[in-house]
């Protein structure tokens, strides 16, 4: 697939929770010789950092207004109510690395099925940001070189180098890990939802699932408070975002399952094609995504925006009919005998050419056929053997 600048940072993120773990231990053995120092150390910190907590407290080193302070803590304290959390950490003493056969491809959180939007929302410790998100794909056939099933989207979060969070989500099965853990645990509870919590040194690692959704979730730096808020925010936005998509289906009993094709074929200059994708989602494709063309696109096809998934494209689909018409015509008067084939491929928004000549001005035929450039990809075919080649922008 793409993004090969993707594939090395995740290798570079393993190679990161190899040297922390490395890191770790060294100290660790340190420590069994300096024990008595490190206890005298850590004391004072103690003291000194109860201090701090007394100060801010009493508002002397924050600007928070006391109300909003007040505020905040009532609606934590409300919210641990609600979830009714129930908290067991499964130690371990070892955590074996392993090699995963899989491929990744990088995706926009603007672009997440319906069932992951919620993932927008999740409320990250303060310092954290997003770093990536892509989605990893498996092969359904080991004998194959394709990658061609989706397993899971992976969402990485970091502070630092020696601070990061990895949420990873599948609706096939427990999403893929890097890691093995052989013990079994005992099991927490957040609200609903039935959690197996392990930690390693400062990694902590839990796998969950809820409505047909396999969650794993692994962080390294967090302490455990901070670590059960991010869990409580997660199913908090996850169990909302099923109620409302639970209550949009039920509304929505006159959506058809697939869209309806548009009886007349001056189509808008904003609209740029359709697909139905793997999930079975229909897909529509706009070269001006704004809210307006959304609702007007989803009437003419007879659909709801809630059981769409939207596209930025280049080119609009008038254009590349216009691009077709003008291809079948030339072959039609053997014009451009060169041409073998021509399709309109909605789904990568450009028309797919093969051909079976590398004369050049065979070729700047096809540059004059399009003159915004880009729009055709062509495919030469020689003795039975594709030989993909796009064509460059028109100068």
């Amino acid at each position: 697939m793409e993004n090969n600048e993707l594939k090395e940072k995740v290798r570079m993120n393993v190679k990161e929770k190899i040297a922390i773990a490395n890191i770790q231990k060294e100290f660790a053995n340190r420590g069994k010789h300096k024990k008595k120092t490190v206890y005298a150390i850590s004391s004072i910190c103690a003291v000194v950092i109860l201090s701090l907590g007394i100060l801010v407290s009493t508002g002397q080193f924050t600007n928070v207004p006391f109300q909003k302070q007040v505020q905040d803590l009532e609606e934590k304290q409300n919210h641990e109510e609600n979830q009714k959390t129930e908290i067991e950490i499964n130690t371990i003493t070892n955590m074996a690395m392993t090699t995963l056969d899989a491929d990744v491809q990088t995706i926009e959180m603007t672009n997440l099925p319906k069932k992951l939007e919620f993932v927008n929302q999740i409320k990250v410790p303060e310092g954290y940001s997003l770093e990536n998100s892509y989605q990893v794909y498996v092969k359904t056939d080991p004998k194959k070189e394709e990658y061609d099933l989706l397993h899971d989207f992976v969402f990485n979060y970091r502070k630092d180098s020696s601070n990061i969070i990895t949420l990873a989500c599948s609706e096939l099965e427990t999403p893929l890990r890097d890691y093995l853990i052989e013990e079994k645990g005992k099991v927490s509870k957040i609200g609903e939802v039935d959690l197996i919590i392990y930690q390693y040194e400062r990694t902590y690692m839990v796998t969950f699932q809820w409505q047909g959704i396999y969650f794993d979730l692994e962080t390294t730096g967090l302490t455990k408070d901070e670590f059960v808020d991010l869990l409580q925010s997660i199913i908090e936005k996850m169990q909302k975002a099923t109620m409302l998509n639970q209550t949009v289906e039920e509304k929505a009993t006159n959506v058809k399952e697939e869209p309806k094709e548009i009886e007349n074929t001056a189509y808008p200059e904003y609209y740029a094609g359709k697909y139905v994708d793997k999930n079975g989602q229909n897909v529509i494709l706009l070269c001006q995504d704004t809210k307006t063309n959304r609702e007007q696109i989803c009437t003419l096809f007879g659909i709801t925006e809630e059981e769409t998934i939207f596209q930025e494209a280049v080119y609009s689909y008038s254009y590349l009919m216009e691009l077709q018409s003008k291809i079948t015509k030339k072959m039609q008067k053997k014009e451009a005998s060169f041409i073998i084939s021509s399709a309109l491929m909605e789904d990568q928004n450009k028309i797919k050419i093969t051909i079976i000549s590398r004369e050049k001005e065979d070729w700047d035929q096809l540059k004059d056929i399009d003159p915004i450039g880009g729009a055709i990809e062509i495919q030469y075919s020689e003795d039975l053997i594709s030989k993909e080649d796009l064509l460059v922008n028109a100068e």
